[in-house]
């Protein structure tokens, strides 16, 4: 399913934008494999462009919602910067000089995430190591 007009899913909290699939409840992005954890206002500022799809946030929008009155506009071209680099895609957030940002491709729900990839060997063992205590006697 695609949420990427205005008005879409407000409640969607999985989703998958370009090849990263995103859980705002977990503060989770996986991408390639990897997890990565978002601290609350970059999912913030994640879930306010993923509600919107490609119409355009405004940066007093972000500043007012996701900062209240902590927020300055260079917190938010951090945050917008940061996104770009763990989404792998840098075009898929747009800027829209003088209004905002935008996405650039469909959001699209997802129910689950993809399992990460182990990222050291001892992950790797937990992972398949351990199966034996699942497995009845």
């Amino acid at each position: 399913m695609t949420f990427s007009s205005p008005g879409g899913d407000a409640s969607a909290t999985r989703f998958r934008i370009g090849t990263a699939h995103c859980d705002l409840i977990a503060c989770v992005l996986v991408r390639e494999g990897e997890t990565h954890r978002l601290e609350p206002r970059l999912a913030g500022v994640l879930h306010l462009l993923a509600r919107r799809g490609i119409s355009p946030v405004t940066r007093d929008e972000f500043l007012e919602t996701v900062w209240e009155e902590d927020g300055s506009d260079e917190a938010l071209n951090q945050a917008i910067s940061r996104l770009r680099r763990l989404l792998g895609d840098a075009s898929l957030i747009r800027t829209l000089p003088r209004i905002g940002y935008s996405l650039s491709a469909p959001v699209e729900r997802a129910e689950t995430l993809p399992n990460p990839a182990p990222t050291s060997p001892f992950q790797a063992w937990l992972r398949t190591g351990l199966g034996f205590l699942q497995r009845p006697f």
